[in-house]
């Protein structure tokens, strides 16, 4: 297939392009047991800082 061909088939009266259905995702109490679970791993991590600060420091000279 080359790069400007369109693999669609138009049809009249018919959307060009077809709603993507996704699956449903994790339920909410899953979600919440995975991110309190995070937050053990998140407490061993090294502490660091926000970089933001040092980078405008050096666009501005100061």
């Amino acid at each position: 297939m080359f790069l400007n061909e369109n693999p669609l088939i138009e049809s009249p009266g018919k959307p060009e392009l077809q709603t993507v259905s996704l699956t449903p995702g994790p339920a909410q109490e899953v979600k919440r047991a995975i991110f309190t679970s995070m937050k053990d791993v998140w407490a061993q991590l090294p502490e660091t800082s926000d970089s933001t600060l040092a980078v405008e420091e050096d666009r501005d000279g100061g």
